[in-house]
């Protein structure tokens, strides 16, 4: 299954957008403000639907905001703000060769007010049937959210209050972009004293561990072994890797966002799909990651898309994203741009671009600052047209300002250098 179509009108600031997808990964890219959070956003309300079609849950509705306003200057300083209306997102989605529609419709403010316009709720037998009886993954993950996970002070009373899970809890807040860490540390936590209990395994909770495990050495690029378990020693997930043991609250920001969205994933995954959770193959479904790179050092900027392909190779990825890095990395890939001005165009795949040339050829800006760029410029225009006396004086402005040490001062003296005609 993927996500084929999604029309907006109306939309926080989007007038009327239609974006087409791929099944595998898709790009969203674009300046700020141009609408990506948004088009994630428009994409959860119509997804909720669905999974409140298939777990009973609850559908994320419009609200005042998410109407466009539209201003008119009526004097000098003064200007008049009305809503725009009908306010629509409407979501096509594939199954297996069979097309159903997911949306939310407002006429006017009282229909978003009273939860009106609710389309696709309907379709949960078909959905069942036709996915043969696997319930398709659906997560929102934002990398900036807030990390909510700590240690934990009374152990015993979390495994009394959090009771029994169901398998439509694989669903709830699945499209909020909130944390989920506590739940899953409380689960891992049942899990470990169901293990200690019967004496053997939890056979959701090992596929969980080996999901994680699998991401993670992709992500590194080893075959380290990896392992994410509650430890009562500290009241707390524990992260070890080799010889490393650390509480998931004491790593790094970075570690820490990779670590609760791929934990959230594999939860989920394990909690819709007990009967083939040692078949991850298996398991379809949509996830939207928004700043994907958000807190990543660049090494897992450029890996991160594969891991994810790599663990959940029949899911589709709707990413949001500013770095050249993510941009270059994948070789099938949709890559989407949006432009306030120019709307919606599809680019072609970057794949093997260096950093430097995705800047310039996919997102329409430089690899350095503007003021040394152009100095680069001149200089390079001062050498073809033979003026020595232009390019010595860019050079010495370009030392007064960096220093002999620079790596800048050094590029441009080499530029100079070069040009034989000159005696350096």
């Amino acid at each position: 299954m993927f996500l084929k179509k999604l029309e907006l009108k109306n939309f926080r600031g989007i007038e009327a957008q239609n974006i087409d997808f791929n099944d595998g990964i898709n790009l969203i890219i674009g300046n700020n403000g141009a609408g990506k959070t948004s088009i994630l956003s428009a994409i959860a309300n119509t997804l909720s639907i669905m999974t409140a079609s298939l777990s009973g849950g609850e559908v994320l509705h419009f609200n005042q905001n998410d109407v466009r306003c539209v201003q008119r200057r009526v004097s000098e300083s003064i200007v008049e703000s009305k809503q725009a209306f009908p306010i629509e997102a409407k979501s096509t989605i594939d199954f297996n060769g069979i097309s159903l529609q997911f949306g939310q419709t407002g006429k006017d403010i009282l229909d978003v007010l009273n939860l009106q316009g609710i389309d696709g709720w309907n379709h949960k037998d078909e959905i069942i049937a036709v996915m043969n009886g696997v319930y398709p993954l659906i997560s929102y993950q934002r990398f900036d959210r807030e990390w909510k996970l700590q240690a934990n002070e009374n152990r015993g009373e979390v495994v009394v209050r959090y009771g029994t899970v169901t398998r439509e809890s694989g669903y709830e807040d699945c499209l909020s972009g909130t944390g989920y860490e506590d739940i899953i540390q409380k689960w891992c936590l049942t899990m470990a004293l169901m293990e200690y209990e019967r004496k053997s395994e939890i056979r959701e909770f090992k596929a969980f561990q080996r999901i994680v495990e699998k991401f993670i050495q992709e992500l590194e690029d080893n075959n380290q072994k990896i392992s994410v378990y509650y430890s009562s020693e500290v009241g707390s997930l524990v992260y070890e890797s080799g010889d490393s043991r650390l509480p998931l609250y004491d790593l790094s920001t970075g570690y820490r966002a990779i670590m609760s969205m791929i934990m959230e994933l594999a939860y989920r995954s394990v909690i819709l799909n007990p009967e083939i959770c040692d078949d991850i193959e298996r398991i379809e479904g949509i996830v939207l990651i928004d700043e994907i790179d958000a807190h990543l050092h660049p090494k897992w900027q450029w890996r991160i898309l594969d891991a994810l392909k790599a663990t959940f190779p029949s899911v589709q990825f709707i990413v949001a994203t500013h770095s050249p890095m993510v941009i270059a990395s994948v070789q099938n890939v949709n890559i989407i741009n949006l432009d306030v001005d120019n709307g919606v165009t599809y680019l072609e795949s970057a794949y093997g671009f260096s950093a430097g040339d995705v800047l310039t050829l996919r997102q329409g800006t430089t690899e350095m600052p503007m003021e040394a760029k152009k100095q680069l410029d001149e200089l390079d225009r001062a050498l073809d047209e033979a003026d020595d006396n232009r390019a010595r004086a860019i050079l010495e402005k370009a030392l007064s300002e960096y220093g002999e040490n620079s790596a800048f001062y050094n590029e441009l003296y080499q530029m100079y250098k070069l040009n034989s005609w000159m005696d350096v």
